[in-house]
């Protein structure tokens, strides 16, 4: 299906999934006009999320949009620093959940990859591996 708002659906059901199984508590906001998705809790720290779906590139990458087209200033887009502190992405062809602190990705768009590249380069690489939640604080 190629529905936007339902393949926003599935990402922030994945999302909450993931949470949920890494020992977060999970509120949803009410309304639409929200600037976050979900607010997550776990040991007293409170974060507001904003669920991305994510592309894959060549096999080899996952890029999400890190603006918003809603909200736009001069440029048209809108990006959430100051309104989020973690993106949530997920891809359903991998079936993979990625936290990624919003100061950690680009202004448009992040990558993060996937495999190793033809030149085996290491620095400036965002490495999607080190980005799953699995039960750690993703802020940190």
């Amino acid at each position: 299906m190629n529905d936007t708002k339902y393949k926003g659906d599935v990402t922030e059901a994945a999302v909450v999934l993931e949470f949920i199984k890494a020992g977060y508590t999970v509120c949803i906001p009410h309304g639409e006009n929200q600037r976050y998705d979900l607010i997550v809790e776990k040991d007293g720290l409170m974060q507001r999320v904003q669920c991305k779906t994510a592309r894959i590139h060549n096999n080899e990458a996952i890029e999400f949009n890190c603006c918003n087209g809603n909200n736009a200033s001069s440029n048209g887009t809108s990006d959430y620093r100051g309104d989020v502190e973690l993106f949530a992405t997920y891809n359903s062809e991998i079936n993979e959940v990625f936290i990624i602190p919003v100061d950690a990705c680009g202004i448009s768009t992040c990558t993060l990859r996937l495999t190793e590249n033809n030149s085996n380069q290491q620095k400036g690489i965002r490495w999607a591996k080190d980005y799953k939640l699995n039960g750690r604080n993703p802020a940190g």
